[in-house]
């Protein structure tokens, strides 16, 4: 009986009725265990009306989760409810080939999670992925799950905070009343009151207490003593079997219990659904409630839980090869603790959870046989330690255990002579410290791993340390050396025929050379995108996309840029890249930057650094930016932002991050007149090799050491940009007008502030002030004031800022009003009748959006204005 449930029932039924307007929503149904979440999905299935699909899919509490285990239990119950649709392909692919399957419905339907706190990673990606896009699909998808349990920290936390807010509604169920337990208690056999502050109004735990009865003598004091005094009134035999069946925390299958109690399972199974502690679930059972099969679970000795697993463990092998479930298997091998079991079959359950996807679980496999690994022969040993060094750091953090489990893999190959594997590892620890900003050491590792594959035979390990060398290179603008060592991987990885290593070194080799001048390298790198996506190589796609828009933005091809950030961001965010989406948006940020909309670029970036989860690296180039913008309007919090970038700049220890920050160092003290710290500044441009910067950045680090007054002879490129050759030999206006002419107003301004009478002083402050650069202007009104100069400037106040008002992406106000109507999931004719447009003008409206958004369709356009919520200002 559903009691005090009728707001939330309600609830329900009115998302399920909205969706015609606003498309599909996700529905969170919260409370504590006990709390009636299941009651209440069960209640609103039951009274949904014919022709509406619906499919339920459990998460289990086993020690290791099931990859997509509830996901496919979805698609099976679908598959039976339309048996002549081909649900049973999507299990193929759970992600883009069942959404589309979804989106093609011509009737809604109501999908359910439940106990979404026990949710494998692959389970949370598929939650977000489809979140993020249920405003396409006629679907209710209710997630229910304890969120006394999910904390900040849990993986749950994390999926929903990826699923935009105005697509979710949270439905929490609080406590029964002392009313409704008096409704419950039939019998009177408490005071309703002192039964509510016995069980905090839970159902189940009031459920439980009423079972007991009349004869109860004392109120129990928890759940496991209710549990505990009611199984201890049945007779042995059936305790014995409850027992056993507590050691499995999902579908308990009746034919594996008959092995295991042949004479009394069929009885035993009848009497525990009569006494209500196990319920049908298909063609299986499973306990009515978790916290019944925990409370029963936990009373066995530690000793008698081992025997009753290990009973399991040989009843599922003696069913034969493949039979078996690996995720079952391994439950019940680590419950026995037994070791030559946990250590055969967990890497085997690791593989088939990785190849869905699931890397989270992959690793929690591989961290049951962790706990054995001092059984393993020695190679198996250093195979656990790497592929489960390799599984946690895609899954779940790159932290000191990762490392120290790498170093363990390199120790132990070393013991079995196996160099090439050494080789293989340590590369792998260059690329782990990369991640965590730890340059100096990913360096190192990055020379000792091609070192010690150097006499190896070639192989995908050998051609791609190469690459990784290459890429170092590169990063620190070492750029012969760069391309030397990334054309060494691209001999080697076309060779043996590796399309991934080639993807890599076309992309490193191009960049090298685009960065130093020579044009060929763009073909390198445009051949390496195309590939990355034959391939379906996406992240080495989304590494193109950002390393290709950076050097279009130094070689000033801004419209071409813009071009293919509009493309890269597209494409990073259909494919869920998350980081790498937030480091491109960091490069649009850059672009605006370059291009004087600093507002704009402030905006870009304030969306990046608001993003949790990103590592140093992936949100730095978005700080600089924040930085230096803030820098030319004169914001208060600038010195913050300076400083936080200086120090993550620092830790990376890339000279293409602090070539940039010596720059913005000079830029900072010349704009505040501190002579003597520009003159120290000036001092450390000598760190910076002839070979390390790029032309556009060592242009700007010299630009700015000559506005400080420094002699920067020699210490230019050997081809110059022109306004910066002007401007080291002191024609100003020349210079001035060869920087307007490129677009850079900025510089333009300080070129025309140098030069110095009084029509040059009044160009610069119109440039100043168009820009809203208040520094500049101040530092302008100071050097006048020093010199002895009287020109009539204007006064010196904050106007509007022109750029600003204008859309990134050059969206009309209508335009812009019809995205916003997009990202709340309306649909055409509703977005007509809430801003009383014809349907065509909308449909209009909508196309010139995706015209300019480079996107393919309205779900692309959610999600960039998920990734890029600045659109929506």
């Amino acid at each position: 009986m559903l009691i005090e449930r009728d707001n939330e029932l309600q609830t329900l039924k009115d998302l399920k009725h909205g969706m015609g307007e606003s498309g599909g929503r996700v529905v969170l149904i919260c409370g504590e265990a006990g709390i009636g979440k299941s009651s209440l999905i069960q209640s609103f299935l039951g009274q949904l009306p014919h022709g509406v699909l619906k499919a339920t899919g459990l998460c289990d509490p086993l020690l290791t989760p099931r990859p997509m285990g509830a996901v496919r239990e979805v698609i099976e119950e679908l598959s039976v409810a339309q048996p002549l649709t081909d649900w049973r392909r999507c299990r193929e692919d759970p992600l883009d080939g069942f959404l589309s399957r979804l989106r093609a419905l011509k009737q809604p339907a109501v999908l359910v999670i439940e106990d979404a706190h026990w949710a494998d990673q692959s389970t949370l990606d598929w939650l977000k992925y489809t979140g993020r896009r249920i405003a396409s699909m006629p679907v209710l998808l209710l997630v229910s799950f304890r969120d006394d349990e999910v904390l900040p920290t849990h993986p749950l936390s994390s999926a929903l905070g990826q699923i935009p807010s105005h697509l979710m509604d949270r439905v929490v169920l609080p406590p029964l009343s002392a009313a409704a337990i008096g409704q419950l208690d039939k019998g009177h056999l408490y005071d309703p009151d002192a039964l509510r502050d016995i069980t905090g109004g839970n159902p189940f735990f009031i459920t439980e207490m009423l079972s007991e009865g009349a004869d109860q003598t004392s109120v129990p004091a928890s759940v496991k003593d209710a549990v505990n005094a009611r199984l201890n009134r049945l007779d042995r035999e059936l305790q014995k079997f409850l027992e056993y069946a507590a050691c499995i925390p999902s579908d308990i299958r009746s034919d594996l219990l008959a092995r295991i109690f042949p004479d009394t399972c069929e009885t035993s199974l009848s009497e525990a659904t009569h006494q209500k502690f196990l319920v049908p679930s298909g063609e299986h059972y499973r306990f009515r409630h978790e916290l019944a099969r925990l409370a029963i679970y936990n009373r066995l000795s530690s000793s008698s839980r081992q025997s009753a697993h290990r009973v399991f463990l040989e009843a599922l092998r003696a069913e034969g090869a493949g039979k078996a479930d690996l995720d079952d298997l391994l439950h019940h091998a680590r419950g026995a603790q037994d070791g030559a079991s946990v250590l055969d079959l967990a890497p085997q359950a690791a593989k088939a959870a990785a190849d869905l996807g699931a890397h989270r679980e992959a690793a929690n496999h591989l961290a049951a046989a962790l706990e054995f690994v001092d059984e393993a022969p020695t190679e198996l040993a250093a195979r656990i330690y790497q592929d489960w060094a390799y599984e946690a750091g895609l899954a779940q953090e790159i932290d000191e255990r990762v490392i120290e489990a790498r170093r363990h893999a390199i120790t132990l190959w070393r013991t079995l002579n196996r160099m090439d594997m050494v080789g293989e590892n340590v590369r792998w620890l260059s690329r782990l410290h990369w991640y965590r900003g730890e340059a100096v050491k990913a360096k190192r590792y990055a020379r000792e791993a091609v070192d010690i594959l150097e006499n190896e035979e070639n192989s995908s390990g050998k051609a791609m340390a190469y690459a990784v060398r290459a890429q170092f290179h590169m990063l620190s603008d070492e750029m012969p050396a760069a391309i030397e060592w990334g054309e060494r991987a691209l001999a080697m990885a076309r060779e043996i025929d590796d399309a991934a290593v080639a993807v890599h070194a076309l992309n490193t080799v191009g960049t090298a050379k685009l960065f130093r001048g020579d044009n060929s390298g763009e073909a390198l790198m445009r051949e390496s995108l195309e590939l990355a996506q034959r391939h379906a190589l996406h992240e080495e796609a989304a590494r193109v996309y950002t390393n290709l828009s950076e050097c279009l933005i130094e070689s000033g091809r801004h419209e071409d840029a813009d071009e293919l950030l509009k493309a890269g961001i597209a494409f990073d965010t259909a494919h869920d890249l998350d980081a790498w989406t937030y480091y491109l948006i960091g490069r649009q940020a850059q672009l605006r930057l370059d291009q004087g909309r600093y507002q704009e670029a402030i905006n870009i970036a304030d969306g990046v650094l608001s993003r949790a989860g990103q590592t140093v690296l992936m949100q730095l180039p978005a700080r600089i930016v924040r930085a230096r913008a803030g820098l030319r309007l004169g914001h208060q919090e600038t010195p913050d932002y300076l400083r936080e970038a200086r120090d993550h700049a620092l830790m990376v220890d890339e000279v293409q991050y602090t070539g940039v920050i010596g720059a913005m160092d000079l830029e900072a003290a010349c704009l505040a007149g501190r002579e003597d710290e520009a003159a120290h500044l000036m001092r450390d441009l000598d760190r910076f090799g002839a070979d390390e910067l790029s032309d556009y950045k060592r242009a700007d680090l010299l630009f700015w050491a000559v506005q400080c007054g420094g002699d920067v002879t020699g210490k230019g490129p050997d081809h110059l940009n022109e306004g910066l050759a002007l401007a080291m030999k002191g024609d100003w206006r020349g210079a001035a007008k060869v920087y307007g002419k490129a677009g850079d107003s900025y510089k333009s301004g300080w070129c025309f502030l140098r030069a110095g009478n009084a029509e040059d002083l009044a160009q610069a402050d119109g440039l100043f002030r168009t820009l809203e650069a208040q520094p500049a202007q101040r530092f302008l009104r100071q050097t006048m004031s020093n010199n002895g100069l009287d020109v009539e400037l204007p006064v010196l106040r904050r106007g509007p800022y022109q750029a600003a008002r204008a859309h990134p992406y050059g969206l009309t106000q209508k335009e812009q009003d019809v995205l916003r109507l997009i990202a709340s999931g309306e649909d055409n004719p509703a977005i007509a009748r809430r801003l009383s447009r014809s349907r065509r003008t909308v449909e209009n409206h909508v196309s010139s959006i995706l015209n300019k958004l480079g996107a393919k369709n309205r779900v692309e356009v959610i999600l960039r204005t998920q990734s890029e919520p600045w659109l929506l200002s």
